[in-house]
């Protein structure tokens, strides 16, 4: 590339246009377009977030700031902002720059630089005739009174596809389904919400400017500007939806002068900033625009006063045919319900929405332009005849001579930009490879640095991770084997999660399945726990010789010996299965319950049913005699009636006597309690005989007038009769479809009228009311109080009709099994929180035995002499690349620290601090004060030895701490057995299980939810590091070769020399090098090695 860069830049115009590099310019100028309009708007973000980081500092400073602490970094801020400000002008210059080179290399001499154009005198701009009598809708101009008349016909607008497929929300659906469908009026729009609508149709002609004088010269040379108006898509030939394309680009063809189109225009103006990407909400309507004027793409203009960005997005016929087949089965059905939930189909395509919106070409940024009227006519089109006549003048090609300033400035805001961006680097990574072996010779190396990079202010722990993989593969690859990787706190997540993100500890997979419970809805969990004990078959089963009872149990596979226990059976895996007795088998045996038919021509009360006391075990109604002063005896049992599901339930339920007790006196109330049947019949309502009052009059002629014109009229009745046939609550069955308008209406002009309608059916009306008479009735109150709002609001008389409750249209309901009751409490009144509990401990073992099935090492083993086994914590991750077994742990260093901190804050355990002040005012350790309060030196280790030394715990044994003192032993012991010397492999493990055990201790996995911040007063990050390093250690043994390692090889120690050695080469004496001077010392550590490993030096 670059030597074809020089040949451009010592080439002139006829030399280049003969030469085949042309195109080839073409194409790098617009990747350099591209790249540069990104780059200028990460570099605006920059300066907005700059602006407010300094805007943060100066309140932060106060009124005196320039004397303050933060006036250093507000100056740095300020000449940061400065650079930004110079760049973003020359960036204005390129940009003008390189679009007229563009636009001259397409032969067009149509870009205009000026920032103000009039549309009228354009050669490239076609407009439509002002007022013109035509059939064709497409050329009826958009905003007169034709074209408001055709889009309120329609049912969906391009612009409303969105909202009415319930994209925007489910609730805006919802409006938007009452208004098209039922009339209800819409929701009037806020103040800020008509500005921006005001403001994007004002400035609707400034994105056609800008679009016909700086981009069209530019990407669409050829083309010409067609101004469009609407386009129809009828549904048996009855229109359905209009489209409004703000335009289109194409060619008026030579010989009948007709046009062809062969690009949709969308013109966006946001009040903000300019759109980097489609937005989601505006994609349906650009394909519904593309689909209507029949091309294959459509251009996308974001237009501010400043800058406009374009899109070029291509048509996708089966999406757009998905959503309007979705559209026409929501409002154009015969019986349209109005949507309660969204469909799944609804939430995939807005997720493909979302990914061919990322997917759009971005065609770069464009200064904008603006249009001034100017009285003159250049244009001349005959709209009925489809013939356009057009003056333009041409001129000949000229090719800027200095092209190889533009691709001078190209290169120099490029890395203008680049530096803009660039985060300083400040730390460095390095990789050392150590040596496990235990090798006391001086001469041999005991680690060496393998890679390093530079890190900014923060990396990613997937970044870190691939680059940890790719350096471990090759070392592998030289034939280094490593089995083990340490590092500080930084990425705790390559520690407990695999590569694949799979938890290899057992608090992250508690997490996960938290998780996974959290995501789960509430009636997918409540289906699978209806699922339970479905599986169960009862059958006959005697005891062991020498007992005389019986019992019964479900058949079950696993079942080799069982055994009763306070009314149940339990299973040798402990799992709980319901008891009955005997007699009540033998009672519900000899009932020929499968004769009892249901016939569905018959009404609800003449289901056949059994009665409640066939049910009942015998001992209840024995133990229970007492209960006949209660009300609760063998007579109201046998009134009380049951059907096949609640026998079913009554047949596999261990109660006792107080529960049965309770239960039927729950039976008994809802027998006394008339309930209104949800199979509802509105012919008694709306017969003949109901339409007068108890005076024989008419309820129209009983209320005043002056009450009549606060009544619901015609159209409103028709309104709220839609709502009702659309509503799948109201209309279960149909109820409403046969109903007019003018019966409803009769209905809602008395108070009798407005109770013998149904409580779902009040709802409907109060929400009518509360949109279009601007008064609140809430839908959840009693039906009583509905009424009685809706009978003031209508201005009815309340004392003019006394209800009679036994006129009220009810019959008796059945009562619902018991499966049935659970599981309507558990929709109502069971928090979803509570569920994820109880659905998280439910699927918690079946996780738990996958997870260690994924273990590649014995899920429970025995250490020496321990007699007790040990389950894993943690299991080491396998590399198939590596095909090896290999730990990852926190350094032993910067837990010990970190530990100690933490105790100097207290919380550990619910212990504070004040058991090491003790020992500190005593002055009879090392310990000091200020290293307890003031946390002195808090990356020290040999601080933190001081903190947890025995004859710290030695005091606090003698304070009475023994707490604090048995947490000083147990830290001390765990940091000996990963420090000290000469102290055998078991040994080491032994002394490090018992902070392990102390950890672990009274921590119960399968209880939900998960501990977050601190368990038992650690830190969670903290705890889980621990744990996992003290099962990393004991894998470690078996990992090696030599199956023993240096406790030491791989701990902070090594980093801490090679830092320090490294930094004994800065002559300059600052301190702190820079990231070419870390370069520069590394090179001569590394040369320095190589010198030393050299046997013929």
């Amino acid at each position: 590339m670059a030597d074809k860069i020089i040949f451009l830049q010592d080439s002139n115009s006829e030399q280049l246009i003969k030469s085949n590099l042309l195109t080839e310019l073409q194409l790098l100028l617009e990747h350099f377009h591209e790249k540069i309009s990104r780059n200028a708007q990460q570099i605006r973000d920059i300066k907005t977030k700059k602006e407010y980081a300094k805007a943060k500092f100066i309140e932060r400073g106060g009124q005196d700031w320039r004397n303050g602490k933060f006036v250093y970094v507000i100056s740095a801020i300020h000449a940061f902002l400065y650079d930004i400000n110079c760049f973003l002008k020359k960036h204005e210059t390129v940009l003008q720059q390189i679009c007229e080179i563009r636009s001259q290399l397409h032969c067009s001499d149509l870009y205009s630089s000026r920032s103000e154009i009039s549309l009228e005198g354009f050669p490239n701009y076609v407009p439509l005739i002002e007022n013109y009598t035509t059939e064709n809708p497409s050329f009826i101009k958009q905003r007169t009174e034709k074209w408001f008349e055709l889009r309120k016909k329609a049912k969906v607008t391009g612009s409303t596809i969105y909202k009415a497929l319930g994209m925007d929300t489910l609730k805006k659906q919802k409006e938007y389904f009452d208004h098209v469908i039922c009339g209800v009026p819409e929701k009037s729009a806020s103040a800020t919400q008509l500005s921006n609508m005001k403001y994007g149709t004002e400035n609707e002609v400034n994105g056609i400017a800008t679009l016909v004088s700086r981009i069209m010269p530019v990407a669409y040379p050829q083309l010409q500007y067609f101004e469009e108006g609407c386009f129809e898509i009828k549904d048996e030939n009855k229109p359905f939806m209009v489209v409004s394309p703000d335009g289109s680009l194409g060619k008026i063809s030579d010989e009948n002068q007709n046009r062809h189109s062969e690009v949709a225009v969308e013109i966006k103006c946001p009040m903000s900033a300019v759109h980097k990407e489609i937005p989601v909400r505006y994609y349906l309507q650009c394909l519904a625009e593309m689909e209507v004027i029949d091309v294959s793409k459509l251009v996308f203009v974001s237009w501010t006063p400043t800058t406009s960005t374009a899109f070029e997005i291509q048509r996708n016929k089966p999406l757009f045919k998905k959503s309007l087949d979705i559209v026409k089965d929501i409002y154009c059905c015969e019986n349209s319900r109005k949507p309660s939930k969204l469909s799944r189909d609804i939430l995939d395509m807005k997720k493909q929405i979302a990914d061919e919106c990322r997917k759009a070409k971005f065609m770069g940024e464009f200064l904008s332009a603006s249009n001034v009227d100017i009285p003159s006519t250049t244009k001349v089109c005959n709209v009925e005849d489809q013939q356009y006549t057009t003056e333009t003048n041409g001129t000949n090609f000229k090719l800027i001579a200095n092209v190889s300033d533009l691709l001078t400035n190209l290169c120099d805001i490029v890395n203008e930009s680049y530096e803009l961006q660039r985060q300083k680097a400040s730390e460095a990574i390095v990789f050392l490879c150590c040596d496990l072996d235990r090798n006391w010779s001086k001469n041999p190396f005991r680690w060496a640095p393998v890679c390093w990079f530079p890190k900014g202010y923060s990396i990613s722990t997937v970044t870190v991770r691939k680059v940890l993989e790719q350096v471990h593969t090759e070392c592998h690859k030289a034939g280094i084997h490593i089995p083990a990787v340490s590092f500080d706190g930084q990425w705790h997540n390559i520690v407990t999660r695999s590569a694949s993100g799979k938890p290899i500890t057992i608090y992250q997979l508690q997490k996960d399945v938290w998780q996974e419970a959290e995501r789960t809805s509430k009636s997918d969990i409540i289906k699978v726990l209806s699922d339970l004990g479905k599986a169960f078959t009862w059958t006959t089963w005697t005891k062991e010789e020498g007992t005389t009872s019986l019992c019964e149990y479900p058949e079950y596979s696993r079942v080799t010996s069982i055994k009763r226990v306070h009314k149940s059976v339990w299973l040798p895996e402990g799992e709980r299965v319901p008891f009955i007795s005997l007699e009540a088998w033998n009672r519900i045996q000899k009932k020929n319950l499968s004769t009892l038919s249901v016939n569905d021509s018959e009404s609800e009360t003449s289901i056949p049913s059994t009665l409640l006391l066939d049910h009942v075990p015998i001992e209840v109604i024995q133990r229970n005699e007492h209960m006949a002063n209660e009300k609760t005896n063998s007579d109201v049992l046998s009134h009380v009636t049951t059907d096949n599901d609640l026998a079913e339930e009554l047949q596999s339920c261990n109660v006792d006597n107080d529960a049965w007790k309770t239960e039927i006196q729950h039976m008994q109330e809802l027998q006394e309690v008339p309930i209104q049947s949800e199979d509802f019949d509105l012919s008694p309502i709306f017969s003949s005989e109901n339409t007068v009052n108890d005076g024989g009059e008419s309820p129209m002629e009983s209320v005043n007038d002056d009450v009549i014109s606060s009544m619901i009229n015609t159209e409103e009745s028709e309104h709220i009769l839609a709502m009702l046939r659309t509503n799948k609550s109201t209309n279960t069955k149909n109820q409403w479809t046969d109903i007019s308008s003018e019966n409803l209406l009769e209905k809602c002009s008395t108070v009798k009228g407005l109770l013998s309608l149904r409580d779902v059916d009040l709802r409907i009306i109060a929400r009518y009311l509360s949109k279009t008479r601007g008064v609140k009735i809430r839908e959840s109150d009693r039906k009583n109080a509905k009424v009685d709002h809706i009978s003031e609001l209508l201005g009815l008389d309340l004392n003019s009709v006394v209800l009679n409750k036994t006129d009220q249209h009810r019959k008796q309901k059945k009562v619902k099994s018991l499966k049935d009751l659970t599981l309507s409490a558990l929709s109502t009144k069971v928090p979803k929180q509570v569920l994820n509990k109880t659905f998280a401990e439910y699927i918690w073992p079946d996780r738990l035995a996958v997870w260690k099935s994924q273990m590649s090492v014995r899920e429970d083993v025995t250490i020496g002499d321990l007699t007790e086994q040990h389950s894993w914590f943690y299991y080491p991750e396998f590399s198939s690349a590596r095909e090896q077994l290999e730990v990852r742990c926190i350094d032993s260093t910067h837990m010990l620290t970190r530990a100690r901190r933490k105790c100097c804050k207290g919380g550990i355990e619910n212990l504070d601090n004040k058991p090491w002040i003790k020992v500190a005012l005593q002055k009879t350790t090392f310990l000091s004060l200020a290293m307890v309060e003031d946390v002195a030196d808090p990356m020290s280790a040999s601080m933190a030895l001081t903190h947890f030394s025995e004859a710290v715990e030695n005091e606090m044994l003698k304070n009475g701490d023994f707490r604090a003192a048995s947490l000083c032993n147990d830290i001390r012991s765990w940091w000996k057995a990963e420090d000290d010397p000469g102290i055998p492999a078991l040994q080491r493990i032994k002394m490090r299980l018992s902070l392990r055990k102390r950890l672990l201790a009274g921590i119960d996995f399968a209880t939900f939810p998960p501990k977050v911040m601190y368990i038992k007063g650690w830190p969670a990050q903290l705890w889980e590091a621990l744990i996992s390093n003290i099962d990393a250690k004991t894998f470690l043994y078996s990992l090696c070769k030599k199956n023993a390692y240096n406790v030491r090889a791989f701990k902070q120690y090594v980093g801490e020399t090679f830092f320090a050695e490294l930094t004994n080469q800065d002559k300059s004496g600052h301190g702190t090098v820079t990231v070419d001077n870390f370069s520069f010392f590394l090179g001569c550590a590394v040369e320095q090695m190589q010198t030393r490993l050299d046997s013929e030096r």
